[in-house]
């Protein structure tokens, strides 16, 4: 009896008090997961868009690690200088707020530079680097990242414009703007890519066009509906020395959150060496890590948008009230956050397992293999089909078809297994999250990076031990690894608890602005 009061009392302790505290939640909420949704369905898109060309779903997905790469940094300057805006803002400090806003402007188009140009001038090696010899899916690969090293400076800057509207709780004009996005983005492919019938390379100038017209539409929401968010283009070059410093006195934070979540792209670097085309199941159905995760991950991060608010909530939330030296209520929300995000994701969780569900019982996904497979043993002679394919069957078209269907099978059965594994975790991923932000809220940014740091490397190192040692030797199917890798996400929850509440996370930074 003890204990079920216990488990209750922690509970009711984690979850919204009221029902005006769940509106609240849901109202800065739901327009933060809606425009993630939509900018998730972006990659799908691309993703879905070239599942009835052959090698075309490997040919994104190994450009698009790159792009992953890139991304996360972005995610980590943005994890850490959300910090800022929402205390500024809070506190209504204005000028630092927009001189905040043009440091990480200038951050994310340096780093966008950095990468850009040797994807323009190596491409092809840039591929090899991320992923195994595959000379069927290497050229159009190449052409893709070249175009999308576009796309790339209009993300650097989209990165602020989006950020900004949601950190300052403006979320649902940014979710308007990832409306038009999308939209953008589908009937430029959709024309290209079936009216035209181009290349998957074509994917990229759907991608380019609406991210640069993002920029323009959130700029216009920032203008009318709070002057005091929009950074005037001219502003980017004032930026005062007191600034400089507070943003410098988190560069070890950065370069600590970076190196953590750096190893989230490199794990598809892992996956895809581990299981090459033609180790998934039998050789020649040529499957692999990169035709089956990467439309696992796409489809799962739209249905795991929950994540990207947990920063902005406690940003919102937690932060400003930091910011206002209000330390109670902002550890009221802090709490509640937590159950509440858990709440939240385990509804589209179980979407997740709905569309999965769907995505099996129609194999709408696999047209390109069914095609890749059926046009490759074409060429080889009948005695030859039946010793690749194991199939003893005299007619060779009822063989071809047999075997191209089979592997669509195994292709829609492994995307589904592997899909179950993320609506599972997805609750409890939001919870350590949440926990991570709500740490770095404070201005123990160095505290939170170190800690992500080590839960991320630890589960790296374990899926390089698991693709490496424990795979070849047991013979482990690709479903199974990828179940076996997210069991690790229980250490990595236990590890964020303890930092959390060995340590004091309740600061007001901007006081920190008269010392400077």
């Amino acid at each position: 009896m003890k204990s079920f009061i216990n488990v209750k009392s922690f509970i009711i302790k984690h979850l919204p008090e009221t029902k005006k505290d769940w509106k609240i939640y849901l109202k800065i909420t739901i327009p933060v997961i809606l425009t993630e949704i939509i900018f998730s369905l972006t990659a799908f898109l691309d993703n879905f868009m070239v599942t009835h060309i052959p090698n075309g779903l490997n040919a994104l997905s190994y450009a698009n690690v790159w792009t992953g790469i890139l991304t996360m940094f972005f995610v980590t300057i943005n994890s850490i200088a959300s910090m800022f805006v929402g205390q500024f803002y809070g506190s209504k400090q204005y000028s630092n707020l927009n001189q905040i806003m043009a440091l990480r402007i200038w951050t994310y188009l340096s780093i966008t530079f950095m990468f850009a140009v040797p994807a323009l001038i190596i491409p092809e090696q840039f591929i090899l680097l991320v992923a195994p010899l595959d000379s069927e899916s290497l050229e159009t690969s190449a052409n893709y990242l070249k175009l999308m090293t576009i796309a790339w400076f209009g993300l650097a800057i989209a990165w602020n414009t989006s950020g900004v509207l949601t950190e300052t709780g403006k979320s649902l004009y940014s979710m308007l703007t990832a409306v038009i996005n999308i939209l953008i983005n589908f009937t430029i492919n959709g024309i290209l890519l079936f009216g035209f019938k181009m290349g998957a390379e074509a994917a990229a100038y759907g991608t380019i066009t609406s991210v640069f017209i993002s920029i323009i539409i959130d700029s216009l929401w920032m203008i009318k509906k709070d002057k005091h968010i929009w950074i005037n283009p001219l502003n980017l070059f004032y930026i005062t020395k007191k600034i400089v410093k507070l943003y410098i006195s988190k560069i070890f934070s950065f370069a600590i959150a970076l190196s953590a979540t750096i190893v989230i792209p490199l794990r598809m670097i892992i996956w895809n060496r581990s299981f090459p085309p033609g180790s998934v199941n039998e050789p020649y159905m040529r499957l692999s890590a990169a035709s089956i995760l990467s439309l696992t991950e796409s489809i799962a991060s739209v249905f795991g948008a929950t994540i990207a608010a947990c920063s902005a909530n406690v940003a919102v939330f937690v932060a400003t009230k930091l910011g206002e030296n209000n330390f109670s209520e902002a550890e009221k929300h802090a709490l509640s956050l937590k159950g509440f995000h858990v709440v939240v994701s385990s509804f589209f969780s179980v979407l997740l397992i709905i569309c999965g569900l769907i995505i099996y019982e129609t194999s709408s996904l696999t047209t390109g293999v069914k095609k890749e497979v059926t046009e490759r043993l074409k060429e080889l002679e009948l005695t030859k089909l039946k010793d690749t394919t194991n199939l003893l069957i005299n007619n060779k078209n009822e063989l071809i078809n047999l075997a191209a269907n089979k592997a669509a099978l195994v292709q829609s059965r492994y995307l589904f297994v592997t899909i179950l594994v993320i609506a599972f975790v997805s609750p409890l991923q939001n919870w350590f999250y949440t926990t991570n932000a709500i740490i770095s809220s404070g201005g123990r940014s160095t505290l939170s990076s170190l800690t992500n740091f080590v839960t991320q490397w630890s589960h790296f190192i374990f899926l390089i031990i698991l693709c490496f040692v424990i795979v070849p030797k047991n013979n482990v199917s690709l479903p199974l690894a990828y179940f076996s890798f997210y069991c690790w996400d229980i250490v990595r929850l236990s590890i964020f608890e303890f930092v959390q509440h060995k340590f004091n996370w309740k600061v007001n930074i901007t006081n920190d602005i008269t010392h400077l």
